[in-house]
């Protein structure tokens, strides 16, 4: 793959789709350990955009991948402004907003996260991934019924995913310390249990989740913990605390899903290479 970008450039070199697909190439490679290739990937993007510069052309996708290398050297900040980037040139860039909008959760700002989902939304590839952030987004807005219809979308679309039971867990112990009432607290328990048990089924297949599984079995007791006392002067009513609890988790569940795919691709790439040796 990368000798086909390299002769393409050969043959074009204001090829934008060349420079494109290896930018995204040393990306994924830096991403699955090889450091060094976060530099080559800019060093593309980089030359990239200053050959199409030329022509008075953009890419989003170049502006797209350098926002991602910014998040893998750990500066948001820099990121935000490269998807922003990426959005100014193709405001209907799936990718790039989705990434945004995870951003925007992390800077507390759900509103403007919804925003750029719903444009990622239109990608039916990324359903599953937008809805996850939506169910984060909502609970920060303290929004707990869009919450729970967005992981339960998610949920519908992967039920083998440990991710959304998880989130739905931690969204039912929320409305549990919010319960007006013995009866609406003891259903809200039954439900968070009832998810954070199937978390556990799809997570013991998953070895790369034993924190998260760890977590699960905590608030599985800390559920018992606050039946036994079924009085809300035991109860702390915070929805944002859980919110920033969920919006951890949805960053860890991200990385290690990146890692997962980032391997696949990799050795897809040896297969590739091995046959066309």
């Amino acid at each position: 793959m990368e000798r086909a970008y390299h002769e393409a450039l050969t043959r074009d070199a204001r090829s934008r789709g060349a420079f494109e697909g290896l930018a995204r190439l040393y990306y994924e490679r830096g991403m699955a350990g090889s450091r060094g290739y976060l530099d080559l990937a800019e060093r593309v993007i980089a030359q990239g955009e200053r050959a199409l510069a030329e022509v008075g052309e953009r890419s989003a996708e170049l502006a797209h991948v350098q926002g991602l290398v910014w998040l893998a050297r750990e500066r948001p900040d820099f990121a935000g402004e490269s998807l922003r980037r990426a959005l100014a040139i193709d405001p209907a860039h799936a990718r790039a907003a989705l990434n945004l909008a995870r951003l925007e959760i992390l800077w507390r700002d759900p509103a403007a996260a919804l925003r750029h989902l719903a444009i990622a939304g239109r990608d039916p590839a990324l359903e599953l991934e937008v809805r996850l952030s939506e169910g984060v987004a909502h609970l920060i807005a303290g929004e707990a019924k869009s919450a729970i219809a967005a992981l339960e979308r998610a949920q519908a679309l992967a039920p083998d995913d440990p991710r959304p039971p998880y989130n739905l867990g931690v969204v039912m112990i929320a409305l549990v310390t919010l319960s007006e009432d013995v009866e609406s607290m003891r259903e809200h328990n039954r439900l968070a249990r009832a998810h954070l048990e199937r978390f556990e089924r799809l997570a013991r297949l998953h070895p790369e989740l034993a924190d998260e599984l760890l977590q699960a079995q905590d608030h599985i007791v800390e559920l018992d913990e606050i039946m036994q006392g079924e009085c809300k002067s035991h109860i702390t009513p915070d929805i944002r605390e859980r919110a920033r609890a969920l919006e951890e988790i949805q960053r860890e569940q991200e990385a290690e899903q990146r890692a997962r795919l980032l391997e696949l691709e990799r050795l897809a790439a040896e297969a590739e290479e091995a046959a066309e040796r």
